[in-house]
C-alpha cells in the first residue's frame, strides 16, 4: 500500500517530465538509433553542423545531396516552373512562383511528386536542422523566387535590411541558388556569430522580451559592422549553391542590381516553437517516408 502511494504521488512528476527538454532529447535518441532514418555520410554531416553551430551559417552544393538524375529533375522542374504565372505579393521586388503569400496563412498542401517539396525533406539537410536544434522539428515554409533588377536610386527595404527572424532558441532557413550569383544579382548576406547559440554580447539587441522580427536601426548594424567586419559575409555562388543559416542571426535577401536571382527557401522550427506550420501533408506521402521526413512534416 506504501508503495502504491509513492507511485501515485509520482504522477505529477511524470506529467511534467513528458513535456519537458529531456522528453524531446530522449525521443531524439530513439530516432537517431532507427536504421535508415540519415543518410551516411556523417563525417560530412558533423563538418557542417560544427559550421553552421559557430558561425551561424554554412554552405554545400546540390550535386553532394542529390544524385544527377534527381539534381537534373530539380533544375527542370524550377524551369519549367519559371515559365509560368508568376505573383507579386508585400515583397515588391520579387516574383514568386511558390509560397510569397505567407502573411495569408495559406496551408500548403505537401506534395511528394514535387521535386521543390521532395528537396525540402532531404535526409542530409534535416538530419543537419534536426542535429543542430537537438529536438524534434517541423519544415514550415517552402518558397520559390526571382529578384527584380532594382534601380540605383531605390534603397533597401523589407528584408533586404539587416534583421533577425523570430525564435526562441534560433531558426534555420535553406536557401538554394537556382541561378549564378554574383554581387550585382542580390546575394544573400549573413554576420557571422550573431545568432543565438553564439550568444554574441556586442551585437544590437531588441528591446522586446517577446518574439517578432528584430530590424536594428541603421547607425546601430553599421557600427557593428565596421568593428566585426570580417564577419560579414557575401554569398556568391554558381547555381546549385545551398546556404543553411541560422536567422536568428543578423541576414539580409538580395538587392539585385544588374541581374536577378532565382533563389529557393525553407524554414524550419524546432516543434515547441509557437510559430506555426503551413505545410499539410497526405496520409498517402506520409506513409511513404522515413519517420525522420514525417516529424517535419506532421
Amino acid at each position: 500500500m506504501k508503495r502504491l502511494f509513492v507511485y501515485l504521488s509520482r504522477i505529477p512528476y511524470y506529467l511534467r517530465f513528458l513535456n519537458s527538454k529531456i522528453y524531446y532529447k530522449l525521443k531524439l535518441f530513439r530516432l537517431n538509433n532507427r536504421k535508415n532514418e540519415y543518410i551516411f555520410n556523417e563525417f560530412f554531416i558533423e563538418k557542417k553542423l560544427q559550421e553552421l553551430k559557430h558561425n551561424g551559417i554554412c554552405t554545400l552544393k546540390l550535386k553532394e545531396i542529390l544524385d544527377n538524375k534527381k539534381e537534373i529533375e530539380v533544375i527542370d522542374f524550377i524551369k519549367d516552373i519559371q515559365s509560368k504565372q508568376k505573383k507579386t505579393f508585400e515583397k515588391e521586388f520579387l516574383d514568386n512562383f511558390i509560397g510569397g503569400d505567407f502573411l495569408t496563412n495559406r496551408n500548403f498542401k505537401f506534395n511528394l511528386n514535387n521535386p521543390l517539396y521532395e528537396l525540402a525533406i532531404n535526409p542530409t539537410l534535416i538530419t543537419i536542422v534536426r542535429k543542430y536544434f537537438n529536438h524534434p522539428c517541423k519544415l514550415i515554409d517552402i518558397q520559390l523566387a526571382k529578384t527584380k533588377v532594382i534601380k540605383e536610386k531605390n534603397g533597401r527595404v523589407y528584408s533586404q535590411r539587416w534583421h533577425k527572424d523570430p525564435s526562441q532558441i534560433g531558426v534555420i532557413k535553406i536557401f538554394i541558388y537556382f541561378s549564378n550569383v554574383t554581387s550585382d544579382s542580390g546575394p544573400f548576406e549573413y554576420l557571422e556569430h550573431t545568432h543565438y547559440r553564439y550568444k554574441n554580447k556586442n551585437t544590437p539587441r531588441s528591446k522586446r522580451i517577446i518574439g517578432g522580427s528584430f530590424y536594428p536601426k541603421e547607425q546601430l548594424i553599421d557600427n557593428y559592422i565596421e568593428h566585426n567586419e570580417k564577419d560579414k559575409k557575401c554569398l556568391t555562388g554558381k547555381k546549385g549553391t545551398i546556404i543553411i543559416a541560422d536567422t536568428s542571426g543578423f541576414h539580409r535577401g538580395g538587392f539585385s542590381r544588374k541581374r536577378s536571382r532565382t533563389m529557393s527557401t525553407f524554414a524550419y522550427y524546432p516543434k515547441f516553437d509557437p510559430i506555426k506550420s503551413r505545410i499539410k501533408a497526405s496520409k498517402k506521402d506520409k506513409k511513404i517516408i522515413s519517420n525522420l521526413q514525417r516529424e517535419f512534416i506532421t
